[in-house]
């Protein structure tokens, strides 16, 4: 009984030294990040309750800057501006990655380029997409060009957008642009999320497709389609 007694608090003394080890690790960077982020919160949170230029006196204001913003018609218009974003832009990606992952899903020639084409705008330094996207959405850019020479400017005609319309540049389309434009950078990360995993992982795709295994028969289930 000594020497099971001894063992088992010399296993629990090794836990202990290599929780404290752990914990001593991960100190440093967790000091980081709390000093950082919630103490930049915390002072952000406090100047917001005063007038604070970068140049001369500062006078104690409380709650004023928030009366002052509540009845900014700018500030609602932001309000409104993000909840029409978030409403767009997270269906539309879901439905695109899905759409992707459907498409690259299937037994076709050349599935790995195309799943790497669709992922590539991820991957894509943010300043590169951006100059692609304003080449082509500018008044003398792509898209204008690509609609006038197939005829379509007829139909835009009457949709009230000019030949040389500036997309970006006009408040009735600019945000819609930049929904479109973020969509297409974030669908292939959505697509990911979506393909089914490989076949060594049958068992999380029958409980994925809400299947199940049974305990005496064979392999696990193989789904067909992307795992929803």
């Amino acid at each position: 009984m000594t020497a099971a007694t001894s063992a088992s608090r010399g296993v629990k003394g090794e836990r202990r030294a290599e929780a404290l080890t752990g914990y001593a690790l991960v100190a440093i960077p967790l000091l980081l990040y709390t000093t950082l982020y919630f103490g930049a919160m915390i002072y952000a949170a406090y100047i917001s309750l005063w007038r604070w230029g970068l140049r001369g006196a500062r006078n104690f204001l409380g709650v004023g800057n928030y009366q002052d913003i509540l009845s900014d018609p700018i500030f609602w218009k932001a309000v409104q501006n993000t909840v029409y974003y978030v409403a767009v832009w997270v269906p539309l990606t879901m439905a695109l990655g899905l759409l992707l992952a459907i498409a690259v899903n299937q037994k076709l020639r050349g599935q790995t380029f195309f799943r790497a084409a669709f992922y590539f705008p991820t991957l894509a330094s943010s300043a590169a997409i951006t100059t692609v996207w304003l080449f082509l959405l500018q008044p003398d850019g792509l898209f204008n060009g690509i609609r006038g020479a197939i005829g379509l400017n007829p139909i835009f005609d009457a949709l009230g957008f000019a030949p040389d319309h500036n997309w970006l540049g006009s408040s009735r389309t600019a945000l819609n642009s930049i929904i479109i434009l973020n969509a297409w950078t974030t669908s292939g990360t959505v697509m990911l999320f979506y393909l089914r995993p490989p076949r060594s992982t049958g068992r999380a795709r029958g409980r994925c497709s809400g299947g199940s295994r049974s305990r005496s028969s064979g392999p696990p289930i193989s789904l067909s389609g992307p795992c929803c």
